[in-house]
């Protein structure tokens, strides 16, 4: 067999796969044909039609900067209706969640 030949038969054989709606797996089990080959088969034929489709990776630099020191007293603020809730660093988690959950059934 030529290699022309065995091209066109691999070209009808991932057009078939292709219009099979099968995985790929099952294709390969039901018409006795390697995964690898095909795989291999359709890795030819995409970089034969799409040959400027293939870019080098580019690579960018990044610049980490330290965060600004944030002091373990710094603290954020919730306002549920008209009441304000200042939270610190190392608030307790279930008091929030009740305190929350009171102040949003009276606003």
């Amino acid at each position: 067999m030529t290699k022309d030949e065995r091209r066109s038969i691999w070209g009808e054989k991932i057009n078939n796969y292709r219009n099979s709606n099968m995985t790929a797996n099952d294709w390969c089990n039901e018409n006795n044909v390697s995964i690898h080959s095909l795989k291999s088969w359709i890795t030819k034929f995409n970089k034969e039609q799409n040959p400027h489709e293939t870019k080098e990776t580019e690579w960018l630099a990044v610049e980490l900067t330290k965060p600004n020191n944030i002091s373990s007293t710094s603290s954020i603020t919730i306002k549920i209706g008209s009441c304000s809730i200042e939270i610190t660093r190392d608030f307790d988690k279930t008091v929030l969640t009740d305190v929350v959950q009171v102040l949003a059934s009276l606003c």
